[in-house]
Protein backbone atom coordinates (compact mmCIF):
# COMPACT_ATOMS: atom_id res chain seq x y z
CA UNK A 1 0.00 0.00 0.00
CA UNK A 2 1.61 3.63 -0.98
CA UNK A 3 2.57 6.14 1.56
CA UNK A 4 -0.54 8.19 0.31
CA UNK A 5 -2.99 5.44 1.26
CA UNK A 6 -1.57 4.65 4.43
CA UNK A 7 -1.96 8.18 5.83
CA UNK A 8 -5.41 8.24 4.39
CA UNK A 9 -6.15 5.43 5.94
CA UNK A 10 -5.05 6.87 9.01
CA UNK A 11 -6.76 9.59 9.20
CA UNK A 12 -10.02 8.20 8.83
CA UNK A 13 -8.75 5.36 11.61
CA UNK A 14 -8.19 8.59 13.88
CA UNK A 15 -11.90 10.22 13.09
CA UNK A 16 -13.67 6.71 13.63
CA UNK A 17 -11.63 6.40 17.16
CA UNK A 18 -12.68 9.76 18.58
CA UNK A 19 -15.87 9.23 17.10
CA UNK A 20 -16.00 5.33 18.82
CA UNK A 21 -14.70 7.12 22.26
CA UNK A 22 -17.24 10.21 22.12
CA UNK A 23 -20.25 9.05 21.16
CA UNK A 24 -19.73 5.15 21.12
CA UNK A 25 -20.24 5.09 17.34
CA UNK A 26 -18.12 5.85 14.38
CA UNK A 27 -16.89 2.15 13.02
CA UNK A 28 -19.38 2.33 10.35
CA UNK A 29 -17.74 4.50 8.30
CA UNK A 30 -14.05 3.02 8.42
CA UNK A 31 -15.59 -0.11 6.28
CA UNK A 32 -17.02 2.48 3.28
CA UNK A 33 -13.68 4.89 3.86
CA UNK A 34 -11.47 1.84 3.08
CA UNK A 35 -13.40 0.40 0.33
CA UNK A 36 -14.54 3.51 -1.39
CA UNK A 37 -11.25 5.64 -0.80
CA UNK A 38 -8.53 3.32 -0.73
CA UNK A 39 -10.30 0.37 -2.83
CA UNK A 40 -9.72 -2.07 -0.68
CA UNK A 41 -11.83 -5.35 -1.27
CA UNK A 42 -15.16 -4.97 1.00
CA UNK A 43 -13.68 -8.43 2.81
CA UNK A 44 -10.84 -7.36 3.72
CA UNK A 45 -12.40 -4.55 5.04
CA UNK A 46 -14.48 -5.78 7.59
CA UNK A 47 -11.83 -7.84 8.40
CA UNK A 48 -9.35 -4.80 9.15
CA UNK A 49 -12.15 -2.71 10.76
CA UNK A 50 -13.61 -5.61 13.05
CA UNK A 51 -9.97 -6.26 14.02
CA UNK A 52 -8.89 -2.62 15.07
CA UNK A 53 -12.08 -2.00 16.99
CA UNK A 54 -10.52 -4.74 19.41
CA UNK A 55 -8.24 -1.99 20.40
CA UNK A 56 -10.21 0.89 20.16
CA UNK A 57 -12.93 -0.52 22.63
CA UNK A 58 -10.34 -2.01 24.78
CA UNK A 59 -8.42 1.49 25.18
CA UNK A 60 -12.39 3.69 25.07
CA UNK A 61 -13.57 0.92 27.78
CA UNK A 62 -10.50 0.64 29.69
CA UNK A 63 -10.87 4.57 30.65
CA UNK A 64 -13.75 4.89 31.19
CA UNK A 65 -14.10 1.44 33.80
CA UNK A 66 -11.26 3.37 35.43
CA UNK A 67 -13.27 6.50 35.50
CA UNK A 68 -16.02 4.43 37.24
CA UNK A 69 -18.24 5.06 34.23
CA UNK A 70 -19.11 1.51 33.66
CA UNK A 71 -19.85 -1.45 35.87
CA UNK A 72 -17.19 -4.54 35.31
CA UNK A 73 -19.63 -6.94 35.05
CA UNK A 74 -22.44 -5.28 32.89
CA UNK A 75 -19.30 -5.45 30.25
CA UNK A 76 -18.51 -9.35 30.69
CA UNK A 77 -21.91 -9.71 30.10
CA UNK A 78 -21.91 -7.83 27.15
CA UNK A 79 -19.02 -9.56 25.48
CA UNK A 80 -20.04 -12.82 26.30
CA UNK A 81 -23.33 -11.70 24.48
CA UNK A 82 -21.32 -10.60 21.33
CA UNK A 83 -18.41 -12.79 21.05
CA UNK A 84 -20.32 -15.49 19.70
CA UNK A 85 -22.60 -13.35 17.67
CA UNK A 86 -19.44 -11.77 16.10
CA UNK A 87 -17.65 -14.97 15.46
CA UNK A 88 -21.16 -16.25 13.79
CA UNK A 89 -21.10 -13.23 11.76
CA UNK A 90 -17.67 -13.19 10.68
CA UNK A 91 -17.79 -17.06 9.53
CA UNK A 92 -21.49 -16.04 7.55
CA UNK A 93 -19.88 -12.85 5.94
CA UNK A 94 -16.98 -15.07 4.34
CA UNK A 95 -19.10 -17.12 2.59
CA UNK A 96 -21.45 -14.05 1.23
CA UNK A 97 -20.43 -12.78 -2.16
CA UNK A 98 -18.98 -8.99 -1.90
CA UNK A 99 -22.31 -7.83 -3.70
CA UNK A 100 -24.18 -9.40 -1.42
CA UNK A 101 -22.34 -7.61 1.97
CA UNK A 102 -22.83 -4.53 -0.19
CA UNK A 103 -26.54 -4.55 -0.22
CA UNK A 104 -26.34 -5.27 3.71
Amino acid sequence: MEMMSLALLGLCSLFVGVLIGVVGIGGILLVPAMIYLLGIDIHTAIAAAMFSYIFAGFTGGFYFLKQRLIDARTILWMFASAAPGALAGALLAAQVPADGLSAV
